[in-house]
């Protein structure tokens, strides 16, 4: 594993019928495996998957490799020369028609090239993913919150030394052994099943307790995260859509941490250099400013309270003697309006009154209705206003006295 990744992760291997998964960490140069579960498929998939995460119990910072089959996946070994990665995936692609059998799939294509022999060729393990896979996935990871690094078919895990392995998921009653697929042989089975044993003993600090030939595709996978040189192989593994990974990038993150506390210091160095020079005599203009502003502030709205008393002491000078009482006028107009009717203003002038009323009957004949009161007073002008669709009638009513009104009724209807 390189400088600065994660010393933890995770992998999981995926069949129709099971969930195998295993935390790793490295702890030294030794990498362990320090959780493991086995969960069958009874309840459906995504339970399963819930179960497994928690068995684990690895949180959304741990990178998680999964692994496993569906129809569609194809797994092959063929041979090639040394090229760079894109060069490669498009050899491969032009020879997807020799491997596959029918109609080729919506797909992606993952790689993993073996160490280059003597003469100048070298093995590569390859996988055709369906794309219809990916929506597999995304359910699982969707039912348990989680996103995955990337998904490895176990088998790209395989080198040229390896014995013969078996993984009845991948395929029943296959083993992968010499560079292809062959019907198990039963006579080496035992044999070959101890020569993993000791590899991944050699590899992992195991517990006793894990049984390896039932862990092997687990097993592969970490092999293949762990080891030096899977930051090189990583572009020939990537398949799994952006939208299915976490974002991870570390070590840009750190260095761009970095740089940033760099430039706060240098910063934080130049203010202070300024304000040791200067700050004393800023810092007494800013108090003297918060100062003057808030007496400012206050000077306000002393000045708007005395404007408002200024205002009603020349209302009540102007007011003649012997004017009717306006509570009295208020009251005595209110009694007679109907239930629908609501005074919203009331404005008493020196010679008339100014009358706003909310109602939601347009009908109501207000005339005939402030008839008690015409010795007093006479209806001068009225408005009615309805905005819209509203059923809200907005009338303005004028009272002049008696004797001086001048009839004058208007209705207007805004939009």
């Amino acid at each position: 594993m390189n400088f600065l990744d994660n010393r933890k992760f995770a992998t999981v291997v995926f069949s129709d019928s099971t969930l195998r998964g295993a935390l790793f960490e490295k702890k030294g140069n030794r990498v362990g495996v320090t959780k493991f579960a086995e969960i069958q498929i009874t309840e459906g998939r995504d339970a399963a998957w819930r179960k497994l995460v928690k068995a684990l119990d690895f949180n959304n910072t741990v990178p998680l490799f999964v692994g496993g089959t569906a129809p569609g996946v194809t797994f092959f070994r063929t041979l090639s020369v040394a090229m760079d990665t894109q060069s490669r995936r498009s050899a491969l692609e032009m020879e997807l028609g020799r491997h596959l059998l029918g109609q080729i799939p919506d797909h992606k294509i993952q790689f993993v090239p073996l160490k280059e022999r003597a003469d100048g060729q070298l093995s590569v393990n390859v996988c055709v993913v369906p794309e219809t896979l990916f929506k597999l996935l995304a359910s699982a990871f969707s039912s348990c919150s989680r996103r995955a690094d990337n998904f490895i078919y176990p088998l790209l895990a395989l080198r040229d030394d390896d014995p013969a392995v078996y993984i009845p998921e991948l395929e029943e009653g296959y083993e992968f052994a010499d560079g292809q697929w062959k019907r198990v042989d039963e006579s080496r089975k035992t044999e070959d099943n101890a020569k993993w044993q000791e590899i991944f003993k050699s590899t992992f600090n195991i517990p006793a307790d894990l049984d390896i030939t039932t862990f092997t595709a687990v097993l592969l996978i970490a092999r293949l995260v762990s080891s030096d040189e899977f930051g090189s192989l990583r572009d020939g593994i990537k398949v799994l859509p952006d939208q299915l990974r976490p974002v991870r990038f570390r070590k840009k993150l750190i260095a761009t941490a970095i740089l940033a506390v760099l430039l706060v210091l240098n910063l934080a160095w130049g203010w202070y250099l300024k304000w040791s020079k200067d700050g004393s005599g800023y810092r007494e203009i800013v108090n003297k400013a918060a100062t003057l502003d808030r007496d400012t502030k206050k000077i306000k709205a002393a000045l708007r309270k005395d404007s408002r008393i200024h205002k009603e002491r020349l209302r009540v000078v102007a007011s003649k003697p012997g004017e009717p009482d306006i509570l009295l006028d208020l009251a005595e107009f209110s009694r007679l309006l109907p239930g629908p009717a609501m005074v919203t203003n009331y404005r008493r002038n020196e010679n008339d009154i100014d009358i706003v009323i909310t109602s939601e009957d347009e009908n109501i004949n207000y005339p005939q209705i402030l008839k008690p009161i015409s010795h007093k007073w006479k209806v001068g002008q009225i408005q009615q206003r309805q905005r819209g669709n509203s059923t809200s009638m907005t009338v303005n009513i004028k009272l002049v006295p008696a004797g001086q009104e001048k009839p004058k009724a208007k209705k207007v209807r805004n939009k």
